[in-house]
């Protein structure tokens, strides 16, 4: 008993930052905080982890390096097909907001790989596509009916003041595959490999979080 009461006595004392420091230093030692949202998968495991910026990044670039060129078939052999009806569009894919064809590869592969699912919409004009645009896949919504063999998927994207709800033939839903799904219209939502990777993404997010602590407190707690 005598132990114990000296024991107490004698612990140092912590301010709040020195608390708030070593727990993050010696970790929460708890269920994962990262979130399973996809706007917290976008947050916390895209933006703000180096590591897994690094990754995607390196995927997207590589992606970038492969030119987009339209050909037909000559006689067996493929040429490149200059006047093709996909010349313009090929040339400006959304004039609108400026991107090129290496902006819209490279949010797809960004939305798929972070959020399992990227979304990609046109604009027609003359029964042609004109633009096209990538949905940001945290604002979509997909709903199905219970027939898993007829699901018929309906899309609906909010952001701010922007509402459209789409068909299946009106939108490319590209996504990565989710075994786990228990309803049909959850089968329509991809897997993240940020989600499947989270415990590794939160105890790469502590590591930096208590290592800049340490930094802004000048040195580790005696």
């Amino acid at each position: 008993m005598g132990y114990f009461s000296n024991w107490r006595q004698s612990r140092v004392k912590l301010t709040n930052t020195e608390r708030q420091t070593l727990w993050k230093v010696l970790g929460s030692f708890g269920a994962n905080q990262l979130g399973q949202s996809k706007q917290s998968y976008i947050e916390k495991g895209y933006e703000g982890n180096v590591d897994v910026y690094a990754v995607i990044k390196k995927l997207t670039d590589v992606t970038n390096s492969i030119p987009y060129v339209v050909e037909k078939n000559v006689g067996g052999v493929w040429e490149l097909f200059e006047d093709s009806t996909l010349a313009p569009l090929m040339a400006n894919p959304n004039k609108g907001k400026g991107y090129t064809w290496d902006d819209i590869d490279e949010q797809m592969l960004i939305y798929l790989l972070a959020n399992g699912n990227a979304y990609l919409v046109g604009e027609t004009l003359g029964g042609l596509i004109a633009e096209v645009d990538v949905l940001p896949s945290q604002y979509v919504e997909v709903t199905t009916n219970k027939d898993f063999f007829l699901p018929n998927p309906t899309y609906k994207f909010e952001l701010n003041q922007s509402k459209q709800d789409y068909e299946s033939d009106e939108i490319e839903h590209v996504r990565l595959f989710n075994p786990g799904y228990n309803t049909v219209a959850e089968s329509f939502d991809g897997l993240s490999i940020i989600q499947v990777a989270a415990q590794v993404v939160q105890a790469g997010n502590d590591r930096w979080d208590a290592n800049a602590s340490i930094l802004q407190n000048r040195g580790a707690l005696g």
